[in-house]
């Protein structure tokens, strides 16, 4: 049985005349112990961005093959073959600027102790929609633009923003992913929230079809924004 060449270092199971010999099972299971298994890794860098705006995705991955012989390996979204990448350290490949989120996987094929073995690794760039908070003197947002030259961009996973804002004579805004946001000041008190247009509270809001930073794809977003202009100086609010 053909080991791998850090086995091969270290067989001298059988004894060799000093009556301690060991049977093929328990061979076998010492060498198991011992048995490399390859290292393989893949990452995306970054590995995550805004949703719609272009950036240049970088693919990094390292095969290590230690005892294990490969017989394949494969990159997907038109990468193709990387065998000929096996145990030369860490390799970069530039895979084009993105706006959508997307899933690499590295395929392999290997022989692990006369076993036939196929394993996948996945590379994930998960792209998020922007958000906004911040104050302004408008009266409404409905482009990208004007979001962009006038609040503060946060991208997250999450509609968890808190931020320290001192409007003048100014609306403050809050632009999420959450269909039903809660705001709430520094003490932790909900502020009370209506449709856009409603009389009596607080705060406002709306739902915002927004064209992203490429001007092609569009992202579901909600306009939160308070009922009147406000004046205050270093008032935390926190949508939720």
């Amino acid at each position: 049985m053909s080991i791998g060449t850090g086995i091969n270092r270290v067989i001298l199971l059988g004894g060799g005349g000093g009556g301690n010999q060991f049977t093929e099972a328990q061979k076998e299971r010492i060498l198991d112990l011992i048995y490399l298994n390859n290292v393989s890794t893949i990452v995306c860098d970054p590995a995550t961005g805004e949703r719609g705006r272009d950036v240049a995705v970088s693919l990094k991955y390292n095969m290590v093959t230690n005892e294990d012989v490969f017989t394949a390996a494969n990159i997907n979204q038109g990468i193709g073959s990387v065998l000929n990448k096996i145990n030369l350290g860490q390799q970069t490949v530039a895979t084009g600027n993105k706006t959508a989120s997307l899933a690499f996987t590295l395929s392999l094929a290997y022989t692990r102790k006369n076993v036939n073995t196929n394993e996948n690794k996945v590379a994930n760039y998960t792209t998020y929609l922007p958000q906004w908070s911040g104050v302004s003197d408008l009266e409404d947002f409905t482009t990208y633009a004007q979001l962009e030259a006038a609040l503060l961009k946060t991208i997250q996973a999450n509609s968890v923003i808190e931020r320290v804002l001192s409007p003048n004579n100014q609306y403050p805004y809050f632009v999420v992913t959450n269909e039903n946001p809660v705001i709430r000041d520094g003490n932790g008190f909900i502020q009370s929230l209506g449709a856009w247009g409603a009389p009596g509270v607080e705060f406002w809001k709306k739902p915002l079809n927004l064209t992203l930073a490429n001007g092609v794809a569009t992202g579901n977003l909600y306009l939160v924004r308070s009922r009147t202009t406000k004046t205050f100086n270093n008032l935390t609010l926190k949508s939720t």
